[in-house]
């Protein structure tokens, strides 16, 4: 029987650290699915991601499967979480400026404003 780790399951929950408890692994490796899961996308996004070199590309552990260690996924959702929060701040830096000069304009032009 094979043991909770090696056991395949689609499920996030299975790749929480409780789950993982007592196992001291410094990585696990999950399979398409449970990284399809944990980072939102379909299977056919991660593999455009991998092709034009945008994602981790895994490792093959057998003729043709393909798994991805549980650091790597890890890191590459750090990374999208940390260029999310720059493309935030950026674009509200520019709807702040845009909204500046529009509010500018209006004063110029003989707007009254309340």
């Amino acid at each position: 029987m094979r043991s909770p780790i090696e056991q395949p399951s689609h499920s996030i929950a299975a790749f929480q650290p409780a789950a993982l408890a007592g196992a001291n692994l410094p990585f696990i490796y999950l399979p398409v699915k449970a990284v399809t899961a944990a980072c939102g996308m379909s299977v056919a996004k991660l593999y455009d991601l991998i092709k034009r070199g945008e994602f981790p590309t895994g490792d093959l552990i057998g003729a043709q499967s393909r798994r991805w260690k549980s650091t790597d996924i890890a890191a590459w959702l750090c990374e999208q979480s940390t260029k999310a929060a720059s493309r935030e701040d950026e674009l509200g830096s520019r709807l702040r400026a845009k909204s500046l000069k529009a509010v500018t304009a209006k004063k110029g032009a003989g707007h009254v404003t309340a």
